[in-house]
């Protein structure tokens, strides 16, 4: 369910092609916020049932966090190593709210799983049993396929 263009995406590099052919890779950075909303949207086509809310306060103090994780990873002064008690508290709040979101996104995830688990066994099930109804709309449904292509 994953897009060969997201998986590119999350690995982080451009691929360029040069005079002879060959591939080159080269490392494109990719913002922390637009990672998660890139592995938001592929969560919610796998499980239709989840979605995160970007609209609420909570991503508005996510992104108020990665900046100060940005200000002390890379600071340009003295300054931007102090860390007032507001900061704290938006970073530990983002954390939580990123936690929780997260642990509800794999539980919405898992679910999906395991419901298109179940189907492939009762399917299976059927091929084992030779129900020819199974068998026959699976016939129609690869033959549709095929003539799609």
């Amino acid at each position: 369910m994953i897009e060969a263009d997201e998986v590119l995406a999350l690995s982080e590099v451009t691929l360029t092609v040069d005079k002879a052919g060959k591939l080159h890779s080269h490392p494109r950075f990719l913002t922390t916020t637009a990672s998660v909303r890139l592995v938001s949207r592929i969560a919610h086509r796998i499980a239709p049932d989840h979605q995160i809310n970007f609209g609420g306060g909570e991503w508005s103090l996510f992104q108020e966090a990665i900046e100060v994780r940005n200000r002390l990873t890379h600071p340009k002064d003295l300054s931007d190593l102090i860390l007032s008690e507001e900061q704290t508290v938006t970073c530990t709040n983002a954390f939580y709210w990123f936690l929780e979101e997260t642990t509800h996104s794999l539980a919405a995830a898992t679910r999906a799983a395991r419901s298109y688990i179940d189907s492939i066994e009762h399917e299976l099930s059927d091929f084992k049993t030779r129900n020819l109804e199974a068998i026959k709309a699976y016939q129609q449904a690869k033959r549709r396929l095929d003539d799609s292509d």
